[in-house]
């Protein structure tokens, strides 16, 4: 007696035949991967899920960094730049208007510069703009997490 039509589970078939008291599962092997699959899938590291980390890789992670032994990118190193003097990350070249300040960067600094840097501070290079107030606000406290001078 065959049990038709095969159980699919996402793409996958798997067909059960049953004669005489024994059962053959086909597919098994693929079962077992695909839960496996699924299970790593569920345990991804809670660091990795921070929706402020995400956001920071979604809007910056392509120009800076934050590893704290990375090169500088396109942009300067972002490693604990919360409380930090402007224009400070050694090996950078930065616009004469960020040389030439005088301010930390914290949320009162870092939300403007994230929304429009060119109008915070014309002259400024980065071209990137933000308009959405919470994945700033996501942005800052992830880049707050990563300081040493919180």
């Amino acid at each position: 007696m065959a049990v038709s039509p095969p159980m699919a589970l996402k793409g996958l078939s798997i067909g059960v035949v049953v004669k005489r008291r024994r059962i053959a599962v086909c597919g098994a092997p693929l079962v077992l991967a695909a839960f496996g699959l699924l299970y790593g899938v569920a345990s991804v590291r809670a660091e990795d899920a921070d929706p402020g980390k995400q956001q920071f890789n979604t809007s910056c992670g392509v120009c800076h960094s934050v590893d704290p032994n990375a090169a500088v990118r396109q942009g300067p190193n972002l490693f604990s730049v919360y409380g930090r003097k402007v224009a400070s990350v050694p090996g950078f070249s930065y616009s004469n208007v960020l040389k030439s300040g005088d301010w930390i960067w914290d949320e009162s600094t870092l939300d403007p510069w994230i929304a429009n840097a060119q109008e915070a501070h014309p002259g400024a290079f980065m071209a990137y703009r933000q308009a959405d107030p919470q994945k700033r606000r996501l942005v800052i406290n992830y880049l707050k997490s990563l300081s040493t001078s919180k």
